[in-house]
């Protein structure tokens, strides 16, 4: 029968044998938790890189293509938009078209050019003046108190069924008779220079239509994009064990208790989760005559409203030939003119028009006096 000095001998560690090994205690529960929590951290996070950096290769593909799509492109506007040979007075000249009183029109083999006096043009190409109406300064019919010059130099530009005359300064004579000859090597080497460009951009249109095929970088990268989302074996094996040992009851607020939930509720959403692709984009190839002529179009706007201010007095606006007026309408047309001008001293007075303006426009009424 064991007496109390042989329990108290059994029990106190003083009275154990040195001889023998106390066996390792057994881990608590929260570090039970601890260590369940980190295993299924660890492969959340693992989960997250994986995915991080495959969404960031398909949006580098995604992106590379674009750019050489782009590339592409600015390259056939570049190979599209008229070159700009010279600029004169208001005549702007490019390799296909040549834009003169506001406007544009194409160069082509039978564009003539030539620079001379008023007087001489009068003469020389008087069949062209008349057909067209570009009789002003040169009409034998120009009202006596209109004053001209037939010594003062201008360009007379002349097409299959256009024509413009455009005023250019004494001073600027050798300048004129260069770019005259400008636009007469032009007219020679337009075909030629259409050709051209007309077949390097159709070369680069099929390289953009072959880089809107190719997908396979793309698709490459939305592959591996699938496989690392796809894979989910080491959160859906840690899940479970951290999971057991939470206790169901939602009063328990602990910070290892708290963090284990939530762990728990990012890798049910990752189990829950379908791969996010990218939309792909949409690349566009331009129709090649309808954007040809939309650049056309803008550099003729362009021209003429950088030309609008500098060189507005120099440009000879078309006219018809007209008779004298009878005494009746001299007068009515003067009284006319005069009330235009307190018209205009009205809206001065509003500062709806500077005084500048006021000035200019009444010199001009009075000029038709």
């Amino acid at each position: 029968m064991a007496t109390s000095g042989d329990f108290l001998v059994a029990t106190d560690i003083r009275f154990r044998d040195p001889g023998v090994e106390a066996g390792p205690e057994a881990p608590t529960h929260d570090e039970l938790i601890k260590e369940a929590s980190s295993r299924l951290e660890a492969a959340i996070r693992a989960w997250n890189g994986s995915v991080a950096q495959a969404t960031a290769e398909y949006s580098k593909a995604v992106k590379e293509m674009v750019g050489r799509a782009d590339r592409a492109r600015k390259a056939i506007e570049a190979e599209l938009k008229p070159e700009k040979l010279g600029r004169l007075a208001g005549i702007t000249l490019f390799d296909d078209r040549i834009v003169a009183n506001r406007k544009g029109q194409p160069v082509t083999s039978d564009l003539q050019a030539a620079v001379d006096t008023a007087g001489n043009l009068s003469h020389t190409r008087r069949h062209t003046l008349t057909r067209f109406g570009l009789l002003g300064p040169f009409s034998v019919f120009t009202p006596k108190n209109v004053k001209s010059d037939d010594r003062e130099l201008f360009i007379l530009l002349e097409g299959s069924d256009w024509a413009e005359v455009i005023k250019i300064g004494n001073s600027k004579q050798m300048a004129a008779r260069k770019f005259v000859q400008q636009v007469s090597i032009a007219t020679r080497s337009v075909e030629e220079v259409q050709r051209g460009r007309w077949g390097r951009a159709v070369a680069l249109q099929t390289e953009l239509i072959r880089i809107a095929q190719d997908w396979t970088e793309v698709d490459e990268a939305q592959r591996q994009l699938i496989e690392a989302h796809s894979e989910r074996a080491a959160i859906l094996s840690a899940a479970p064990g951290l999971e057991q040992l939470v206790p169901p009851d939602l009063t328990e607020k602990g910070r290892t208790i708290k963090k284990a939930r939530e762990l728990l509720r990012q890798a049910e959403e990752i189990a829950k989760a379908t791969p996010q692709i990218p939309a792909r984009p949409v690349i566009d190839v331009p129709d090649l005559q309808q954007r040809r002529l939309e650049l056309a179009a803008a550099s003729d706007h362009d021209e003429i409203s950088d030309g609008e201010n500098d060189d507005v007095a120099n440009v000879v606006q078309p006219q018809r030939e007209v008779e004298r007026p009878s005494t009746g309408d001299a007068l009515q047309a003067s009284v006319s003119i005069f009330d235009q001008i307190r018209e205009l001293a009205e809206l001065r007075d509003k500062d709806l028009i500077t005084p500048e303006q006021f000035e200019m426009k009444r010199q001009e009424l009075l000029d038709r006096l």
